[in-house]
């Protein structure tokens, strides 16, 4: 059974919801491979696996949290009536990383437990249109779970970056700066929407070279 090795190859084939990547547990789609071609803007499963492929590159692979969960919990404050105990521990004890969808937009959260401070990047420079939300939120989920994490309170910081030139590169973006976080890179990569064309085609190689070829065999 053929397995892609270049993304693309892929982009060729026609688009269907057959299962081509597998990292972690992130199982995605041709169809969502085919949204980093053009102008797609990228969805939960490309953010996912990809965010997580960066972290088992970095060696850190506990350290990313589902975009998805992320965005409910300390985005959208929908923690209270919830057990997350493995969450909650596993976020006490090691910094995470993750990205969050704040209305067709991707945004990127990293936690450093050491200085209680949340790093927060916006592809368009808007950090401070998220941070209050997020700095509310993210208190309140430990004042919730873990009364004793949540003191001293966490703050945000944010740091200067290049920005975003269009209206599609945002899931790009956020998964370029998490790159270089986790590669100790600096942030000064660029932003220009004649670049992301490359990291477009850098995330889609790197998700099918870190495919379980086991798994993605066991889903077709």
């Amino acid at each position: 059974m053929f397995i892609h090795s270049d993304i693309r190859l892929l982009w060729l084939s026609p688009i269907s919801n057959r299962v081509e990547a597998v990292v972690g547990k992130v199982y995605v789609t041709r169809r969502s491979l085919c949204l980093l071609s053009g102008q797609g803007c990228l969805d939960d499963q490309i953010m996912d696996a990809a965010m997580e492929g960066l972290c088992i590159k970095a060696g850190k692979s506990d350290s990313c949290v589902s975009c998805h969960y992320s965005t409910e919990w300390w985005y959208n404050g929908s923690y209270c009536n919830l057990n997350f105990r493995m969450l909650v521990e596993r976020s006490s004890t090691q910094s995470i990383v993750t990205s969050l969808n704040v209305g067709n937009h991707w945004i990127f959260m990293a936690s450093d437990i050491n200085s209680r401070t949340l790093l927060l990047y916006d592809p368009l420079g808007n950090e401070e249109r998220y941070a209050q939300q997020l700095e509310l939120h993210w208190n309140g989920f430990w004042s919730h779970h873990k009364e004793e994490f949540a003191t001293p309170r966490w703050t945000i910081k944010s740091c200067s970056h290049g920005t975003q030139e269009d209206g599609f590169n945002c899931g790009v973006l956020v998964l370029e700066f998490a790159k270089n976080l986790l590669g100790n890179g600096g942030f000064n990569f660029s932003a220009k929407t004649e670049d992301c064309r490359r990291y477009r085609e850098e995330i889609g190689n790197m998700l099918l070279e870190l495919t379980d070829e086991t798994n993605l065999l066991r889903n077709r």
